[in-house]
């Protein structure tokens, strides 16, 4: 609700500052690259190079880049797989091969 401010009994005015801001979300701050990769599980320079790709959004202030905590739990969870195996292992085997047994 916007904030009311009230003048006399008989006029009730809107303060004029919150106009068209009737909801705001609460202030999450800006994440550091260190952080994100702590998140991840990843080291700082993975992290800028998936927002300098594309694949995890960022915001850009000048020459700094910070990541908002929203987008690095949406980045988990679009990743999220029931496969155990590494994409690198599954490339080197092919899709439908199963694993060679080592003895």
């Amino acid at each position: 609700m916007a904030t009311i401010m009230e003048t006399n009994r008989n006029t009730v005015k809107r303060n004029p500052l919150s106009a068209g801001m009737d909801y705001m979300p609460p202030y999450q701050p800006l994440l550091r690259a260190a952080v994100a990769a702590t998140i991840l599980g990843c080291s700082p320079s993975y992290v800028l190079r998936l927002a300098r790709t594309g694949h995890l959004p960022c915001v850009r202030l000048g020459r700094t880049v910070r990541f908002r905590h929203q987008d690095v739990v949406a980045y988990i969870r679009r990743h999220v797989t029931k496969d155990v195996r590494s994409h690198a292992s599954a490339r080197r085997m092919g899709r439908d091969a199963k694993p060679r047994n080592n003895k």
